[in-house]
């Protein structure tokens, strides 16, 4: 039996959600509309005339990146320690970059991407303890079953510098509106350390080194179109695929001669974001 105040969180909830998909609907709406007052020129159920699209074309790319798993309470998990005291927390950051994509026909895009990105997590606040097997292998045996009080708040940062490269189908519903999904191959150069929050002062030995990886990828595009070419296009974008390391050791981990082992998360296993692409400037060059 719910109670008063667990039953009006859950009907706000339900409310915020058929709000969000109202938006939704109005979005496509005003959208499509929006094509056709102002882009007149355009039958919008002609998917099959050529060259709405660029053979060519330069994408910015910017976006998020969220581990679903919970860290922090009492789960120790993948880090092999936990700080019992901490709220539940998420290893996750941000990324942005470019991409080049070729696309030989309607259905098909080869696209390369480069992107720099940083993903973090708390894991251990000032005068808190450590508690795990980690502990008493990477001290050891010299602190069991807790660590000594955690002198600093302690973060795990990995920096990349991400390159992709992989190929996409594009399934036309409009002109407007172009939903795609692809496969790619990531080189990702890392570095990786415990940390404060901004990441400017090491806790540990910096790990560094090339991973690779593939991931998959969903999205749409909504494109603006004039005169049967696209001026500009916008969209979300939602990838599935991380990185870890190997098995590795990470030296002077937290404190002097303690030596952690395991194996580093680089890139976080969702990433998510907006593309945009502004095809004006390239109508005059393709």
């Amino acid at each position: 039996m719910l109670s008063y105040g667990e039953k009006l969180k859950q009907f706000q909830k339900e409310g915020k959600t058929k709000k969000l998909y109202k938006i939704i609907f109005l979005f496509f709406v005003v959208f499509l509309n929006f094509n056709k007052i102002v882009f007149a020129n355009v039958d919008s159920q002609n998917v099959s005339k050529e060259s709405y699209w660029k053979s060519f074309n330069f994408t910015d790319i910017y976006g998020w990146g969220i581990n679903p798993w919970v860290m922090g309470g009492n789960y120790i998990g993948h880090w092999g320690f936990v700080d019992e005291y901490l709220d539940k927390e998420l290893f996750g950051g941000y990324q942005f970059g470019f991409g080049v994509g070729f696309r030989p026909s309607k259905y098909f895009e080869i696209f390369i991407n480069f992107l720099k990105g940083e993903y973090q997590v708390l894991l251990g606040k000032w005068g808190d303890q450590l508690y795990g097997p980690a502990i008493f292998d990477a001290s050891n045996g010299h602190f069991h079953p807790y660590s000594p009080p955690l002198p600093l708040d302690i973060y795990y940062t990995s920096k990349v510098f991400l390159s992709q490269i992989g190929v996409r189908g594009i399934y036309p519903i409009t002109k407007f509106i172009e939903p795609y999904s692809g496969l790619g191959i990531n080189k990702c150069d890392y570095e990786c350390a415990f940390s404060n929050k901004d990441a400017s002062i090491a806790y540990s030995e910096i790990l560094s080194g090339t991973k690779y990886g593939l991931n998959l990828t969903f999205g749409v595009n909504f494109n603006l179109i004039r005169n049967n070419e696209t001026l500009w296009k916008f969209g979300p974008y939602f990838e599935i695929g991380h990185i870890v390391t190997d098995s590795e050791e990470m030296h002077d981990w937290l404190w002097v001669g303690c030596t952690y082992r395991n194996q580093f998360l680089i890139t976080t296993y969702y990433r998510y974001g907006i593309i945009l692409r502004l095809d004006y400037f390239l109508n005059f060059l393709f």
